[in-house]
């Protein structure tokens, strides 16, 4: 047993309680009259290095096991308050103290942290305490050991690894998903737990000395809980959730990335929600406010595996037209049928380019916005933009100059290309331009809309014929051709990005298929499009290609856009003659689609007539 500073007080118990109470209380006073919170975690951590260098100076022996404890406990010490300290004198202040400044809260926290720093100490305590000379180390002290270690290095380098994350400006507004931060969503937390229940493990083979020592287990119960249950994750998982709740990628990083501990995504990916839950502590509270939960069904054309995403991709996303007079339970219907079937983003469509953007219009699809967040989907609205088919802006004189004018002087207000409702709009008609980004920043304005996904953000197709001049665009004065065509839809790309930007929501697009073709076809110069994703319209049976050429399409998309843009590529479901055949298609593209890759079915209709007929 060690040198004993109170007589009463066998294992030193009071004389750690006494010193951090007044060390705590010391730091309360400081930092309350400074109104600062520099030394906040700064005294939390090294208070427990100060605690080990007094047992360890006042003992009377210096065995192998109190030495071991005594160096870890300050490895772990010194590297969380330099952590801790280094992060908060980059950021300034701490936003825990925001409503805690008052003397009352103020001193709850400094007392909670000096309770916590007494408890969570109680293994290294005992050990320290307890006179081993005669236990010898044991084969379990020595992995308790290489776990706590363990426990330390994940905890470091996942700490470095976020801070190193967060301080390029590169990453602002965006989640970290690199490292140990890519198999899992907490690593760090991972890393805490894992190190104090080794720790106590550690002095197991000298608690028996006295029934009491076993108390030791309370450090890592109050670490568990407090991590797992009150401060740690429920707070942290919540704040993500509404952080980047709308940022691309993050639904799909929180399905294939277990919540604590380290886990391959693919075969994290393909666990059930009950084996979730009982080995990766993925419980259904931590997603109250974003549930997005795994997907699978018997039904799913793609296997439990993928967990419903398409191929190799986290991102299945479906097309789906407005239906104004369905009611509520109608649409529930759909959307969980989409959520059922695998879907994880749905792209709606608004119809502006048909019916007004009224307030009605925008209320409807805040509401299906709001269904579709309840059942895990991320919401996007569908704006054909460079369409307008309205009757009173077509039959508007005044309006005239907003469409569309072919090399032979036609205007797509009277002769629509293609269709008869293709009535293009000129990218450089200044009024129109207008009119179309207005509605760009009205649907950036949806509740629960995670972005607006374009369509038609292009010039008619000329369909390789460069000589016919009915079908070549744009040919207006302002445009003079496809170089001035292009660049003007570029800019309108741009200048939507910026407005949604601004509310903090994706700008997506439907991309004519393989990039020179986009640019040379519809005056399309879609890599260049400030985009989160790109989806290609990869429908063969368009261009006269097998479905073999669906990959390549994937593989020229990536080729061009950055690693941060998601590709998407557009299956036109209704060119499948069968499940089946959509399924090979999905097979096909597996290793031509990255992590955040996907597939997009236009349109959700006919991807569920296709389960449907799967089924029957």
């Amino acid at each position: 047993m060690s040198e004993e500073v109170f007589s009463f007080d066998s294992y030193n118990l009071f004389l750690c309680a006494l010193v951090t109470w007044c060390l705590q209380m010391t730091g309360f006073a400081v930092a309350y009259t400074c109104q600062f919170d520099k030394i906040t975690d700064l005294l939390g951590a090294t208070n427990f290095l100060l605690l080990q260098l007094m047992l360890l100076f006042i003992n009377a022996s210096y065995s192998t096991r109190q030495v071991v404890t005594a160096i870890l406990i300050s490895a772990w010490a010194l590297r969380l308050s330099g952590y801790l300290f280094l992060r908060i004198l980059t950021i300034g202040e701490d936003k825990r103290f925001e409503d805690r400044r008052d003397f009352l809260p103020f001193l709850g926290f400094w007392t909670f942290q000096a309770i916590w720093v007494f408890v969570v100490s109680l293994p290294a305590t005992f050990i320290a305490g307890i006179d081993d000379s005669d236990v010898s180390v044991k084969w379990w002290d020595a992995v308790a050991w290489i776990a706590f270690v363990i426990g330390l290095v994940i905890e470091a380098v996942a700490d470095q690894q976020k801070f190193a994350f967060r301080n390029n400006s590169a990453n602002k507004g965006k989640f970290c998903d690199v490292g140990l931060w890519s198999i899992s969503r907490h690593p760090n937390y991972f890393g805490e737990i894992l190190l104090w229940w080794a720790m106590f493990a550690s002095g197991a083979s000298v608690y028996h000395v006295s029934p009491g020592t076993w108390s030791a287990v309370l450090s890592p119960i109050i670490i568990t809980t407090l991590l797992l249950f009150v401060s740690g994750l429920p707070l942290l998982e919540k704040g993500s959730d509404e952080r980047y709740g709308h940022t691309h990628g993050y639904a799909a990083y929180k399905k294939r990335t277990p919540i604590l501990i380290p886990f391959p995504p693919p075969l994290y990916n393909g666990c059930s929600p009950g084996l979730k839950a009982l080995c990766c502590c993925e419980w259904s509270w931590y997603a109250a406010d974003m549930e997005l939960g795994t997907v699978t069904s018997s039904t799913s054309l793609t296997s439990d595996a993928e967990n419903g995403n398409a191929g190799a991709g986290g991102y299945s996303a479906s097309y789906e037209s407005i239906k104004s007079d369905w009611s509520e339970s109608e649409w529930k219907s759909q959307l969980q049928a989409a959520a059922v079937a695998g879907i994880t983003h749905l792209l709606h469509d608004c119809n502006a380019g048909n019916e007004a953007l009224d307030d009605d219009r925008l209320a409807l699809l805040a509401r299906v916005a709001g269904w579709a967040r309840e059942l895990g989907l991320e919401y996007h609205v569908w704006y054909l933009i460079l369409l307008c088919n309205r009757p009173e802006v077509l039959e508007d004189s005044d309006r005239a100059g907003w469409y569309a004018i072919a090399r032979d002087g036609s205007s797509a207000r009277h002769a629509p290309p293609h269709a008869a409702w293709c009535h293009f709009l000129c990218p450089s008609a200044p009024d129109a331009v207008e009119f179309v980004l207005g509605h760009v920043e009205a649907l950036a304005l949806v509740p629960g809309a995670a972005g607006v996904h374009l369509d038609y953000i292009r010039t008619p197709s000329n369909r390789g014929d460069a000589s016919n001049d009915a079908i070549n665009y744009c040919y207006c004065s302002r445009c003079g051709g496809p170089d001035g065509a292009a660049a003007a839809v570029q800019s309108i790309v741009a200048r939507a990005a910026d407005a949604l930007a601004v509310q903090n929501r994706l700008l997506t697009a439907a991309v004519y298929p393989m990039h020179a073709d986009a640019a040379a076809t519809v005056n399309q110069r879609w890599p260049l499009f400030p985009l989160a994703a790109v989806l290609p319209m990869a429908y063969p049976t368009y261009h006269g290609k097998t479905n073999a050429w669906i990959a390549d399409v994937a593989d020229d998309a990536r080729a061009v856009v950055d690693a941060s843009v998601a590709v998407i590529p557009g299956l036109l479901c209704e060119a499948f003659a069968s499940a089946s055949e959509l399924r090979s298609v999905l097979a096909l593209l597996d290793s031509h689609l990255g992590p955040s890759d996907g597939i997009a079915f236009f349109t959700l209709d006919t991807y569920l007539a296709l389960l449907t007929s799967e089924k029957s």
